[in-house]
């Protein structure tokens, strides 16, 4: 499966989460939890409008992003 590209839409970096924004159209307005442990690098390196990598995983909560990575500017 290939990586997702979206944008940080909120983090609450006082509980070390966050939702991504995907790109894709037909996806329009979802918004995708990831958790601190599923940034590539530190939390507090993303800033909400970032530009960002990752991978979708289906978990018994549901739908997370996973290896999330922000795009070189």
């Amino acid at each position: 499966m290939p990586r997702l590209r979206g944008k940080i839409a909120s983090i609450r970096y006082d509980h070390n989460y966050g939702f991504v924004v995907p790109e894709d159209p037909e996806r329009k307005g979802e918004e995708v939890f990831f958790h601190s442990t599923a940034v590539d690098s530190d939390l507090k390196d993303l800033r909400p409008g970032d530009v960002v990598t990752f991978d979708e995983m289906y978990t018994k909560k549901g739908l997370r992003a996973v290896h999330v990575k922000k795009e070189a500017p």
